[in-house]
């Protein structure tokens, strides 16, 4: 996140709290503990909206998806500020509030706000890691549909072209979603396509075609590993 785009949030919490301590100090006709009791709880939920707002926009997943996940968390501690002004302000201007009352209803005010808070987090937490496991489990088909097409692009060889055409064709219909159980097979097609890269620009019959055929029979072992993982 860049400066730019920290200052409107620091300049807008940066009013609240002006504005709060402006027209809480003017008003006040006396100073007593359940007043400050109030003014530090407030405080104390704006300081939590900043420091939440820091942390969230000085992360690398800010935008985009990490952004979706983090905006419960600012939405909730914008709720909480909300509460906790007018539990506050109550708190403030009623004279004869218990003053060990109002320590209990802003302190559990507070500590509901902190288990949802972590609450919140855990399951960003959870979810992040889960679009980085579906993410990595992606990562096989997509770049090594990029090889065909390159491959086919340079090779000069005829037969070559074919069979990585329906190596090709048959990739975009595969399972797009890895499992361990297609790891081993997945890490041997690698392999193999790396030998047949060298052979692209021979024009006569090569022993890359055959290893094409080799491809073609362990892509459809990893697709029927996909199969039979879904089952389970």
């Amino acid at each position: 996140m860049t400066k730019k785009s920290i200052a409107p949030i620091a300049g807008v919490l940066g009013v609240i709290i002006v504005a709060f301590n402006i027209i809480t100090f003017v008003s006040a006709k006396e100073f007593s503990a359940n007043f400050w009791s109030g003014y530090s709880f407030i405080t104390l939920s704006w300081l939590c909206l900043v420091i939440v707002s820091l942390v969230i926009g000085n992360r690398k997943d800010y935008t985009g998806y990490g952004l979706f996940l983090s905006t419960p968390i600012i939405v909730i501690s914008m709720i909480y500020l909300l509460f906790e002004l007018i539990a506050g302000i109550m708190i403030m201007i009623i004279a004869d509030f218990s003053f060990r009352a109002s320590i209990v209803i802003q302190v559990i005010i507070f500590a509901l706000y902190l288990i949802i808070l972590f609450g919140l987090s855990l399951y960003k937490g959870m979810a992040s890691q889960k679009l980085k496991e579906r993410t990595s489990e992606a990562s096989f088909i997509k770049p090594f549909i990029m090889q065909i097409e390159n491959a086919k692009s340079r090779s000069k060889n005829i037969l070559l072209k074919q069979k990585l055409t329906e190596i090709g064709d048959l990739v975009k219909y595969s399972d797009p979603v890895s499992s361990i159980a297609t790891a081993d097979t997945e890490v041997r097609i690698n392999e193999l396509f790396s030998q047949v890269s060298e052979d692209l620009y021979k024009e006569e019959k090569t022993v890359a075609v055959s290893i094409c055929d080799e491809i073609i029979i362990l892509l459809n072992q990893r697709n029927a590993l996909c199969a039979a993982n879904k089952k389970h």
